[in-house]
């Protein structure tokens, strides 16, 4: 993982986020967007206070779930669906969302981006997708696969 920036002192706490890069865009009340991409994230380092790109993700999807970085049994606690999301019908661990058909995943937002990543044990095939442009929709929100 070559492109991939946590904030710290070295790099400004990430008020700007180094080097090439896609903008982030943010929706606005009246329908229209602004970008946000120069906005500091420091603010935000519990659900996006981290940069990346989409191989770094895919690679980081790949070695989390696909074994390289837990143990068998912390892999297991991690992605079995919880009790708490059992009773709410979704499927659900510690941390990471389980589909039938995909396998693992987990997303993450802060304000213009959105980024998802996921690993397939039975195709050993790691995704990631990035989205940068979101809606201000009060009640907007991911469906599970």
């Amino acid at each position: 993982m070559t492109n991939t920036f946590v904030p710290d002192s070295t790099n400004g706490y990430l008020r700007f986020i180094p080097g090439t890069h896609v903008r982030g865009y943010f929706g606005d009340e009246a329908g229209g967007a602004f970008d946000s991409t120069d906005i500091g994230q420091s603010w935000d380092i519990g659900c996006g206070g981290m940069v990346s790109c989409t191989k770094d993700l895919a690679t980081w999807a790949r070695a989390l779930y696909g074994g390289s970085i837990l143990s068998p049994s912390s892999r297991a606690l991690m992605t079995a669906p919880t009790v708490q999301s059992r009773r709410a019908n979704t499927r659900y661990g510690m941390g990471t969302a389980v589909s039938l058909v995909i396998g693992s995943w987990h997303s993450g937002a802060t304000m213009g981006y959105l980024s998802w990543a996921a690993y397939d044990p039975v195709r050993r095939t790691a995704y990631a997708a990035a989205v940068t442009l979101l809606a201000n929709r009060p009640n907007a929100r991911m469906e599970p696969l």
